[in-house]
């Protein structure tokens, strides 16, 4: 028994956020976590968000490896923790992520981050956001009286780790070999009822609609190779 004990806390993270908690919106999800890299000028920042469909996970998901080889690379790191739309409907998620990079940036001065060299990256539901806020035209509210919505969206590139460009189900069953039926009710998760009501609402926030000439660079990673056949069962595959 101490032998596990000892084990586990070699394994646990013990890096405590730089700042923690910090509120980036009025609701109680619409925390971060902010994480300083030692550095003599401003840091280049990398915002991580977690998957979970939507509904489920947090902040301290965040993959630790990728957290510290990014600290030690210089890099300043971000995790946040968004509404889920089984309280609050999509596309709050999405605005979150993108109101979150802009609190970022409006404490660029105080917590010594480089404005002009900000990432992005997440998995499956946090990489939808990420890729979102790549592919979005900027979302700066430059008259706004509120001087975090005054600050940009735009990033260097994105990250994007078992991500979905769209998650349209009608557009999955038919593009996708051996995808039959939608494994949960999308509209739903935009508070909606019906396909056609669906349809706009993705149109919004999904990356295969939104990406045009000009946007960051993204990086994809999935647990398939390129030339892997596609298996019997692709909502297996993350």
């Amino acid at each position: 028994a101490l032998t596990s004990i000892c084990v586990s806390a070699l394994c646990a993270d013990v890096l405590r956020p730089t700042h923690a908690d910090m509120a980036y919106g009025p609701h109680e999800r619409q925390t971060l976590d902010f994480y300083a890299a030692k550095s003599e000028g401003p840091s280049p920042l990398a915002i991580y968000f977690y998957g979970g469909g939507f509904v489920a996970g947090d902040k301290r998901r965040i993959p630790v490896a990728d957290r510290d080889t990014l600290l030690a690379a210089g890099i300043s790191v971000a995790a946040v923790n968004y509404r889920h739309a089984d309280k609050v409907p999509l596309p709050a998620a999405f605005h979150d992520g993108a109101r979150a990079l802009q609190y970022l940036r409006s404490r660029a001065a105080e917590w010594n981050i480089d404005k002009a060299r900000v990432a992005v990256w997440g998995a499956s539901a946090g990489a939808q956001i990420s890729l979102y806020i790549g592919c979005h035209d900027d979302l700066a509210d430059p008259k706004s009286a509120d001087p975090v919505a005054r600050e940009s969206t735009r990033v260097t590139c994105v990250g994007s780790s078992g991500g979905q460009t769209n998650i349209e189900p009608e557009w999955m069953m038919k593009w996708i070999p051996g995808y039959t039926k939608p494994d949960r009710d999308v509209p739903a998760l935009f508070g909606l009822r019906t396909h056609a009501e669906l349809v706009p609402a993705l149109a919004d926030v999904m990356a295969m609609s939104l990406i045009s000439a000009g946007d960051p660079a993204v990086m994809m990673t999935y647990s398939m190779a390129p030339g892997d056949p596609v298996p019997a069962d692709p909502k297996k595959v993350t």
